[in-house]
Order: C-alpha cells, then structure tokens, then sequence
C-alpha cells in the first residue's frame, strides 16, 4: 500500500510542477474541474473539441478506398 500511495504523491507531485511551470509560461490545460471544485475557465469548450477530434479521426480511418471496377490497370 505504501508504494501505491508514494507513486501517488510522486505523480501529484509532477502535475503540480508540471502546471506550475505552465502558468509561468502563461499556459492553462483545457480540461474538465473536479466534481466538487470550481468550474475551469473553457470547461464549457471540451465536449465541441472533442466531438471534432473523434469526428477527424473517423472521418480518416473509416474513409472508403476508391477502387478501380477494372481488373487490372495498365
């Protein structure tokens, strides 16, 4: 358990940093609050950006491959 809760820490440890450098940088993560936290400034963006992200990515894999009717080209 306690090897658990040191990779626990070590990670918060690490986002704290992590974001501690961004806003140095004048950067903030789009990313959706806690549920018993505030709400983030651009929550309201994620779902459009997500829905546009998973529309890209199908529109890329699921797009059909033209193929010649004849049997074979010259």
């Amino acid at each position: 358990m306690t090897n658990n809760l040191d990779a626990l820490l070590a990670a918060l440890y690490v986002k704290i940093d992590f974001e501690a450098d961004l806003a140095l940088r004048g950067a903030e993560l789009l990313r959706p609050s806690f549920k018993c936290g505030k709400k983030r400034k651009g929550e309201s963006l994620l779902k459009t950006v997500r829905q546009l992200i998973e529309s890209v990515n199908d529109t890329k894999t699921g797009q059909p491959v033209t193929r010649s009717l004849i049997a074979y080209d010259h």
